[in-house]
């Protein structure tokens, strides 16, 4: 904190932008200095937890003592759930950091300051967003149109919110937003539009769950008959979750006899190719020539360059 603080005294009148990620609150869980917060007494692993939200709330304090708030916007974003250790109810175990219900990937979200129009303060905003929403927001306050940022063959998922900020009417279009837990085995991936969510488990396990009422997803609607309008939304949210994941996830890259091999997950479309560049800034890439596919049957596909250059390169796997 104290480096953010220096930094933006140096600003002068400057525009700037500062992202500031805090390890705390996070393991180990233990009691952080006793000026940082106002819990007293032996503190079980819950309270230890919550002294160190506390805490980091209370250097907040001192970062939003050094900045103009007319003139700067805060955005302030969770980046996971409450740990498993720490949860309370009403989540239950294996609802919170590293699940893909909401008590895992629901996240606060808090924006103040000069983007916020004036009787707006204190508002909030039913709507659904997604973290890559920020990218485009943030240029948006900036006054940056991403349209000349981003080359025009790469799909860009994130949308700005920051009508909402100004009192405008806005719903993100698509209306769904999607979540991959990549660290689980078998991967599980969760798509949300609405109120209505759907999981897939992997290994043909499913959830479907009305979060609007069932905050906790607890009720997996497919454990009865569906109603007409939750049998359209399901059917729904499972087509745009299989046309969603055609996208090559890279496990691994090598070199075996002098060829460069990249794997990625087997997916029902084959005809990915294997394009190579040696100038990254000029995002000008090419096919490889003679470039090799294996599919042996097993869970990844091979793309191989058989003649990769003596000097450094790039690689992407491009989608048909």
């Amino acid at each position: 904190m104290n480096d953010s603080i220096d930094w933006i005294n140096l600003q002068s009148t400057n525009s700037w932008f500062l992202w500031l990620a805090f390890n705390a609150p996070h393991t180990p869980v233990h009691r952080p200095p006793n000026d940082l917060h106002s819990y007293t007494g032996p503190l079980n692993k819950r309270r230890k937890y919550e002294a160190m939200v506390e805490a980091m709330d209370t250097e907040m304090d001192r970062l939003l003592d050094e900045i103009d708030l007319s003139v700067t916007t805060i955005i302030f974003m969770g980046d996971n759930g409450t740990p498993g250790g720490v949860l309370q109810p009403p989540l239950s175990s294996g609802h919170g950091k590293g699940a893909i219900y909401d008590g895992g990937i629901r996240v606060p979200l808090l924006v103040y300051g000069a983007a916020v129009s004036n009787g707006l303060e204190g508002t909030t905003y039913d709507g659904v967003v997604h973290s890559v929403d920020m990218y485009s927001t943030i240029l948006d306050l900036f006054g940056v149109e991403t349209e000349g940022l981003v080359p025009e063959e790469l799909l860009l998922d994130s949308r700005s919110f920051a009508g909402v900020l100004r009192g405008e009417f806005y719903a993100r279009v698509p209306a769904d937003i999607m979540a991959l837990n990549a660290l689980s085995e078998p991967q599980q991936r969760a798509i949300v539009e609405s109120d209505y969510k759907f999981i897939d488990f992997g290994g043909g396990t499913q959830g479907f769950y009305n979060v609007g009422i069932d905050l906790t997803e607890t009720n997996n609607l497919l454990d009865g008959a569906l109603s007409p309008v939750e049998l359209a939304t399901y059917e729904s949210l499972t087509n745009k979750v299989e046309t969603y994941i055609n996208i090559p996830h890279c496990y691994s890259t090598y070199m075996t006899n002098g060829k460069f091999n990249v794997e990625i997950g087997w997916f029902d479309n084959e005809g990915f190719t294997l394009e190579r560049t040696e100038n990254l800034a000029s995002n000008t890439w090419a096919s490889v020539a003679g470039q090799e596919f294996e599919n042996t049957g097993e869970a990844a596909l091979v793309l191989r360059d058989p003649s990769p250059p003596s000097n450094n390169a790039y690689y992407r796997v491009a989608i048909p």
